[in-house]
């Protein structure tokens, strides 16, 4: 995840503080913080996670891309099964 965030100096803190804490394991790659002393500051984060096997295959797919067989053609969907005949 790349995400740029703004807000007061406590705030972005607290944030990421929480993420540093949070039971999902994040790894920082890179963090940029620039402002004034007084009102709003940008943070720019860079952050990594991983999912175990299990988790990931529960999460729902839509629009699955086609597969490729290893000739390079699309394989072949209901919408078009047919006799192959005229291609």
């Amino acid at each position: 995840m790349d995400a740029g965030l703004s807000g007061d100096y406590p705030s972005i803190m607290h944030f990421v503080n929480g993420l540093e804490r949070s039971p999902t394991f994040f790894v920082i790659r890179a963090m940029s913080l620039s402002g004034q002393q007084s009102g709003a500051v940008n943070l720019r984060l860079r952050v990594s996670t991983w999912m175990r096997p299990a988790d990931a295959a529960a999460i729902p797919v839509e629009d699955k891309p086609a597969t490729k067989t290893p000739t390079g053609q699309g394989s072949a969907t209901a919408g078009d099964a047919g006799s192959g005949e005229g291609r």
